[in-house]
């Protein structure tokens, strides 16, 4: 049988990091993979810091004065029903 380019790429690397021959069918998908080696990252690199949500500012913003803040506004325009306010006016307590 005939192997494709990758599959015979992939017995020799499989041959080369066991350093014993490689049996196409004797394995399946799970133990290919658990077999296969993995690069480990760069010491150089660090992991990302934690989130904080404070690094985003104070929030969403009321550009036009009239108390609804930016998210009200899109929550209402965007609502395929009539929203309701909450008792104050200035955010919205419900729609869709």
């Amino acid at each position: 049988m005939r192997r494709a380019g990758w599959e015979r790429r992939l017995s020799a690397a499989v041959r080369d990091w066991e350093d014993r021959p490689f049996a196409w069918g004797s394995a399946d998908g799970l133990t290919l993979l658990t077999c296969a080696p993995v690069a480990q990252a760069p010491p150089s690199v660090t992991p990302a810091a934690p989130y904080q949500r404070a690094a985003f500012g104070s929030g969403w913003t009321d550009p036009d004065g009239d108390c609804l803040d930016t998210r009200a506004e899109l929550l209402a325009d965007l609502s395929t029903v009539r929203v309701t306010l909450a008792p104050s006016g200035c955010s919205v307590r419900h729609g869709r």
